[in-house]
């Protein structure tokens, strides 16, 4: 563990304004365009993390409820798919034989679940609400 170092951040001239030095790579050549995709990221990625880090904190700041509620969706469908497939042969197999879908079916449920989420939490207030009112009238009637 003592060999292992935090990769260097790469300049902004470099990450994000060089783009003189962008050339497409060739389409017809699979192997080579996701070789380059991989030393991109692994080149790149002290500056990628740190950007993630700073458009979290920003929506994080903007709006924080969201933000913890998406995050909480996110990772229970998470943890769900992990426990799915530690105990189920088709989730396990799914999941190794194709990682990437794995990953999308996971955001794919994730935002399905926030989706019926703002539908759960109108129909909860819904409930609640004469509820709460009834209670406050009937509270009110005694004093």
């Amino acid at each position: 563990m003592a060999d292992v170092r935090f990769p260097p951040f790469r300049a902004a001239d470099d990450f994000v304004l060089g783009v003189a030095r962008f050339g497409a790579p060739d389409m017809n050549d699979p192997a080579r365009w996701n070789n380059r995709i991989i030393n991109n990221l692994l080149y790149y990625q002290s500056n990628y993390a740190a950007s993630i880090v700073a458009v979290m904190l920003l929506v994080g700041y903007i709006r924080p409820l969201e933000m913890m509620i998406g995050g909480a969706v996110v990772a229970i469908v998470f943890l769900a798919f992990v426990l799915a497939s530690e105990n189920r042969t088709t989730v396990r197999r799914f999941k190794r034989n194709r990682p990437g879908l794995a990953v999308c079916a996971v955001l794919v449920a994730s935002g399905m679940m926030l989706h019926l989420l703002g539908g759960i939490l109108v129909f909860v207030f819904g409930i609640t609400f004469p509820l709460l009112c009834e209670h406050h009238n009937s509270h009110s009637e005694r004093t």
